[in-house]
């Protein structure tokens, strides 16, 4: 049986190279992911986190995209200093905000504020005020 698997891996190592370049071509994209994912948080798991009243939403985005719609008792990244609370970033998709987190060694919501508006999240608008 050990032979004869040998001899088909002999015979067809084209077919056994392409097999394992392939696996290893998903093993390392499923590994970047996740390190990529590392300090990212799901709406849910980042809307724990601000309850608990140690972090807060920071809003990455323009102050005009800001003063139309965030996320309520978010602050602008403009007014980061005046806050003693860890900041959980946001953006649009997430690019941006991973990024940040990263430098600050903070968390990141996963897909930004279009993820949360995806989820039935509440924002407040410009309309709210």
């Amino acid at each position: 049986m050990l032979m004869g698997i040998f001899a088909f891996i002999v015979h067809f190592w084209w077919l056994f190279s392409l097999v394992a370049l392939c696996i290893a071509a998903i093993i390392y994209l499923e590994l970047t992911e996740q390190l990529n994912k590392g300090n990212g948080l799901s709406v849910k798991d980042a809307i724990q986190k601000v309850n608990d009243e140690k972090y807060v939403f920071v809003d990455l985005r323009d102050s005009a995209h800001f003063e139309k719609c965030h996320i309520p008792g978010a602050i602008h990244i403009s007014k980061i200093k005046s806050t003693k609370l860890t900041p959980i970033f946001y953006c649009d998709d997430a690019k941006q905000s991973a990024n940040e987190s990263k430098a600050k060694q903070s968390f990141y919501l996963l897909g930004g504020i279009q993820q949360w508006v995806k989820s039935d999240m509440p924002v407040k608008e410009k309309s709210d005020d």
